[in-house]
Parts: C-alpha cells; structure tokens; sequence
C-alpha cells in the first residue's frame, strides 16, 4: 500500500462529547489529553464541541494544553463565529474547523450558496447536507460547493434512533458526487468499526469505515456509482484492503479529510486486528 500513514493520520475527529458516547466535558478533556501522548495519538484529530460549550472547554483548559478543535454551530452562524473569536485569542487551542449544517426545509442549493457568501472563517468550513433531501438536491448542492472551491461538506451516516443510517444507495452516491468533483469531505457518526455490523442499540446496519475509505478511492480512480455502492456492502476487508492498496492514499485523504466518532478504542482496535497501523 503506497504510503500507508497517509490513510489512518489523523482519520478520527474525536466526537466523545456527542451521543452516544456523550462523555463528560472535564473526562472528555482528559482523555483527549492523554491520547496525544500515546500509541493512537497519530490516528486523532481535532476534539469536536458545540459551539455552545466554548466558554466551559476555556474554563478547564491547563497550562500545558495546546489542543486542535473543531467547533459545531448548535445556535447558529452568529454564535459560532463568536465562539472562534474567542478562541482566537486562547494560547491553548487551535481551531482546525468549523461546522454547521445547512437547514433541510428550504431550496439546498439556494442555501448553501447563501450560507457560502455569509461564512467569516478562515479555517476550513463544513457544510452539512441531509442525507434524506432528494438526490437532485444534493447533487446541486455539492455543484455549488464545487464551485465555490474554498469549503468542504459533511454527511451525518448514523444516529442513536433508528432509521439514522443512510442506504448505500445514498451514501454511494454522495461519496462519488464529492469524489468526482474534488470536494473535501467529512462524514460522521456511526463508523466506529471497519467492516458494515448492526447496532444492537438501533437494529441499524451501520456502513464501515474502511468500506468508505474503499468506495471514494474506487470513485477517484474512475469507478461509478454502481462500483461505489458495491463497495459499501462488501463485508471482507481483504477486497477493501485490495482497492486501497492499488490507490493514491494521499490523493484519497485530500478529499476524505475525516470521521466523527465518539470512540477511538474501536477504530484503532480493528486497524490493529488488520494489520493496517502498528501497535506497541
């Protein structure tokens, strides 16, 4: 596999504040802390919070910490900007990213242009698109975050209810359309193991991450819709693992930029059992 770091650095966006894990904020904190310095810390990146939870995180900040965040709009672009203002001015973090999901109630495309124009941000921007809005709105959605060339998407691929998972058929045709059109990508929740399992919490079927991982290589190299939706079903690594290995991870990771997960031990624990990273 060509220059395998490439696939797992920093792969994981640590969720641990968000369900269904829901960590509490100072022990959240502290793992976060600990990790950067152990066997995993390669495969983590920011900490991800509300946008809300801002002036709490700066509260349990220690001397020492130096910290990559993501910060989530839970009240709007005005709040969220005013949260990475603050930080701005915090010795002790870095905001990486920032997040906020484009309302599924009006035309996707006219707001996700007008969310563009209005975005203050010099970090990387996530949009987030429904999953459940028709394929043609997403499709012109994804056109006009392509055209606006600065800003990325995320999609939301699990949840604590049931009925929270999209279909491959959805999922496949998101991961071809920002595939073919070079647009950075996030997804979130529900991929906590490399291979698709069923939730026991929900009765989901739930997508794994190395399929992902696969499914937009496969889309980059040329494959279609079909090849990508194919790839999310297939439930033995060993043809994942051949797709990967025949990809340009670093062209793969320029798109596939990460995943939200509140669990780290689960991921890293199925990389490991797969041989695809190092453990001590």
């Amino acid at each position: 596999m060509s220059t395998p770091a490439a696939l797992t650095h920093e792969l994981f966006d640590d969720a641990a504040l968000f369900p269904p894990a829901a960590v509490p904020l100072a022990d959240a904190l502290a793992a976060h802390r600990t990790r950067a310095l152990g066997e995993r810390a390669f495969l983590v990146g920011p900490l991800v919070l509300l946008a809300s939870q801002v002036p709490q995180v700066r509260a349990d900040f220690e001397p020492t910490d130096h910290f990559g965040l993501a910060v989530v709009a839970d009240a709007g672009l005005a709040e969220l900007a005013a949260a990475v203002d603050v930080l701005a001015d915090d010795p002790w973090a870095d905001v990486d990213q920032v997040e906020i999901a484009v309302p599924a109630e009006f035309d996707l495309a006219e707001v996700t242009a007008a969310l563009l124009d209005e975005l203050p941000f010099t970090v990387p921007t996530y949009l987030e698109l429904p999953w459940r809005a028709p394929p043609a709105a997403l499709t012109d959605a994804l056109d006009v975050v392509a055209a606006d060339g600065a800003e990325r998407v995320k999609l939301r691929t699990g949840g604590t209810k049931p009925g929270s998972v999209p279909s491959s058929s959805v999922l496949g045709e998101f991961l071809h359309g920002v595939a073919s059109r070079r647009v950075g990508f996030k997804l979130t929740a529900g991929l906590h193991r490399a291979l698709p399992h069923v939730d026991p919490a929900t009765g989901d079927r739930q997508h794994g991450f190395l399929n992902t991982l696969a499914a937009t290589a496969a889309a980059i190299d040329g494959g279609s819709t079909v090849d990508v939706v194919d790839l999310l079903d297939v439930s033995d690594a060993q043809p994942l693992i051949a797709v990967l290995r025949s990809s340009d991870l670093v062209a793969l990771r320029r798109i596939f930029r990460s995943i939200g997960s509140c669990s780290i031990a689960e991921p890293y624990d199925d990389l490991l059992a797969l041989k695809l990273v190092e453990g001590d």
